[in-house]
């Protein structure tokens, strides 16, 4: 397994796009691929997926933010890895949340 990070701290450089680009490469070249969007902007996850889609089927259950929120909260079983991913054209994907809270 390797693992490729796009990091940057400024914001604009093209880290949302050459990370959406290079997944869906990677995929087109028979590997398997996991996205993590962690940006709350969400626009990674949005490259994958219409808002609409995302806000009707992911928005509540599948995201990063609702596995933090049910560590921090504890009111709910925090549920694993593979239980958020989702596939959208052929890229495994745990999707951002638009809420700060």
């Amino acid at each position: 397994m390797k693992v490729v990070s796009v990091i940057n701290y400024k914001g604009g450089v093209g880290k949302t796009t050459i990370t959406a680009n290079l997944a869906s490469e990677m995929v087109c070249r028979g590997k398997r691929v996991l996205v993590i969007d962690l940006d709350p902007q969400t626009n990674l996850t949005f490259s994958y997926m219409k808002v609409e889609k995302w806000s009707k089927i992911y928005e509540k259950s599948k995201t990063i933010k609702y596995w933090f929120d049910s560590i921090i909260d504890g009111t709910k079983p925090v549920p694993r890895f593979k239980d958020l991913v989702v596939n959208e054209n052929g890229v495994d994907l745990i999707c951002s949340h638009l809420g700060v809270n």
